[in-house]
């Protein structure tokens, strides 16, 4: 069954959504700093540009006033911490699927460092499980994140904005979108953003998705995030265009 959450009231809009931010999946976490070898300069850098149009960030208007949107690639460095106790027995992050991603509620920062941000290496969407470590918890869509790169090894960059302008012509850009009935952060969300995706490989289609379920949201993925982050903005400029003709 189908977890539908949290509603609240978006006091810009008037529409009641899902509370942004909050975790649901179980998450084994070890807190201690990701190490320096790991770079987070990428992340930061085009995850600023999404924070510059307020496609990821926080405001007292929306969603509560809770932080939104994050933003994670694959990594190769996953020495530190690749075993991780998780209810007393000794889980494996595996090198391929391990990735850095935006912590949980740093929305309202305009850049990030390595205590900003996580390492998640390990995660089965099936069993809502993510296994991970750094100084601040993985973002709440981590297990959307995590399916990706499970399943398809030429997704190495996911970025989740909240963008009304997309969400609400969703119909009329032609995008690909998850049912409005499946909520942000659950397998079943995980389950669905694998087969939208595996769809829009197929298909030879521009790499983004409305997530109908989840009041603004707004997934882009790449073999990397320049590409990620361009394949966002080429649907962005479409719908803006939309809006003032």
């Amino acid at each position: 069954m189908v977890n539908q959450g949290l509603k609240v009231k978006d006091q810009a809009g008037g529409r009641e959504v899902e509370r942004e931010g909050v975790i649901k999946y179980q998450l084994s976490f070890v807190h201690q700093p990701i190490p320096s070898r790991i770079s987070v300069a990428s992340l930061d850098k085009w995850r600023h540009v999404l924070f510059n149009l307020a496609l990821i960030g926080q405001d007292s208007k929306r969603y509560e006033g809770l932080g939104f949107g994050n933003i994670s690639h694959r990594i190769s460095d996953v020495t530190v911490n690749s075993f991780v106790e998780h209810d007393g027995v000794l889980v494996s992050g595996a090198a391929e699927n391990s990735f850095l991603i935006s912590g949980s509620q740093t929305g309202h920062l305009p850049f990030l460092k390595h205590e900003h941000c996580s390492v998640v290496t390990h995660c089965d969407p099936a069993l809502n499980q993510l296994v991970g470590y750094g100084e601040t918890k993985p973002s709440s869509e981590s297990l959307t994140h995590g399916a990706l790169y499970n399943h398809m090894p030429e997704i190495a960059a996911v970025v989740h904005v909240h963008s009304p302008t997309i969400w609400n012509l969703v119909d009329e850009l032609g995008l690909p979108a998850t049912k409005s009935n499946i909520p942000y952060g659950t397998p079943d969300m995980a389950d669905a953003v694998t087969n939208v995706a595996t769809q829009i490989l197929a298909n030879g289609v521009e790499p983004v998705f409305v997530m109908k379920g989840h009041v603004d949201g707004v997934v882009a993925f790449g073999p990397d995030l320049a590409s990620a982050v361009t394949a966002l903005f080429r649907v962005y400029h479409r719908a803006v265009m939309k809006t003032v003709r």
